[in-house]
């Protein structure tokens, strides 16, 4: 186990039982993913008073990756505005990594630099 108060993105944790990770600190919050999958949020004063509460390590999964939560279902959670301009934003994006827009159809040339 590793003795230290302060929790890091990485850290392997046991909670009511199991074991986690910690994959996203917010303020007082830490988003948790257990071994089984779950993601789950508790306010890091609750976690670190928990009886069962352990820092097990850090760094993940021991070979340095950081496990990612799941992604399905967390873009619906946004507001519309909001969702709205990250979705103007992938558009932008993807056209400027792949010099083509979202959704070209199949054959269509990317743009090269300097042309419009």
């Amino acid at each position: 186990m590793v003795d230290r108060s302060v929790l890091r993105i990485g850290d392997r944790v046991r909670f009511e039982g199991a074991e986690h990770q910690v994959v996203a600190l917010s303020g007082n919050a830490v988003r948790l993913l257990s071994t089984a999958n779950e993601a789950s949020v508790v306010l890091a004063p609750y976690l670190q008073a928990a009886p069962d509460f352990a820092v097990l390590g850090e760094g993940g999964q021991g070979d340095g990756r950081v496990a990612r939560v799941p992604p399905l279902g967390l873009l619906a959670t946004l507001p519309e505005q909001v969702l709205t301009a990250a979705r103007e934003w992938e558009r932008h994006l993807v056209e400027v990594e792949t010099g083509l827009p979202l959704g070209a159809p199949e054959g269509t040339q990317p743009r090269t630099r300097g042309t419009t």
